[in-house]
């Protein structure tokens, strides 16, 4: 059948029955364990609980797998949230890159949407986002507001999930998490260069700080929730 590694094709198995319960909320099963686990939200915001079951506890180890390889196809907006969720393809691992700025009242992607001319809002898209999620966001057609927003999973091409799909975009995560460790041993490599060059001990400090990204500068003091602009003021 192709599947080498029996727990991921287990965890493949369980993210099957997590997008069974997402797409499908009327099923008998899926309002048993609504009932029980999460009546208050939806499977994908499920918390584990109190004393949950050893089925429930399987399922919900493997939500991650479908948060991370879906993204939302937008109908009127009023499902997807504009900070946080999937829902900009083939973009940032389906997010924009813009942070949020306190106290703002976009919350969801219909508060981004003009309604009259069934289109996106220009004006709050230029005053909100950086210019790169301005472009990928318009490129999103608003085909239908009528409809609600699906959760499309982006590793087939039907967006609907499958065993074969969720255990190959699985290996995938694996294989790049094991590439950041690979080059993580190089950095090793690097501090013990760096430590060794022959100057004054400012001089490596400052490259120190350079290459830790610690450094004063926008990007790095927003990120530390700083309220600046990240683009460079030239």
């Amino acid at each position: 059948m192709g599947f080498k590694t029996l727990r991921d094709f287990n965890l493949a198995m369980l993210a099957k029955q997590v997008w069974r319960f997402h797409t499908k909320p009327h099923s008998l099963i899926s309002r048993c364990f609504k009932a029980k686990y999460f009546p208050q939200s939806d499977i994908l915001q499920a918390p584990l609980g109190c004393n949950p079951s050893y089925a429930w506890r399987s399922i919900h180890n493997s939500i991650w797998v479908i948060l991370k390889g879906s993204c939302w196809k937008i109908g009127n907006g009023e499902s997807a949230k504009v900070w946080g969720d999937n829902w900009v393809p083939l973009h940032n691992g389906f997010k924009i890159l813009t942070q949020k700025m306190e106290p703002f009242s976009i919350r969801h992607v219909k508060d981004l949407i003009n309604m009259d001319s069934f289109s996106w809002d220009t004006e709050i898209l230029n005053n909100l986002f950086l210019p790169i999620d301005k472009d990928h966001i318009e490129q999103i057609p608003i085909i239908n507001t009528t409809n609600i927003d699906e959760y499309m999973w982006m590793h087939e091409p039907t967006g609907v999930y499958t065993v074969k799909s969720g255990y190959k975009a699985i290996k995938e995560w694996q294989d790049q998490q094991f590439s950041s460790t690979a080059s993580s041993s190089c950095d090793t490599q690097v501090w013990k260069k760096l430590w060794a060059i022959h100057t004054i001990p400012r001089h490596k400090v400052l490259l120190w700080r350079i290459l830790q990204n610690s450094l004063p500068v926008r990007s790095e003091l927003s990120n530390r929730g700083v309220p600046c602009s990240i683009l460079c003021p030239r």
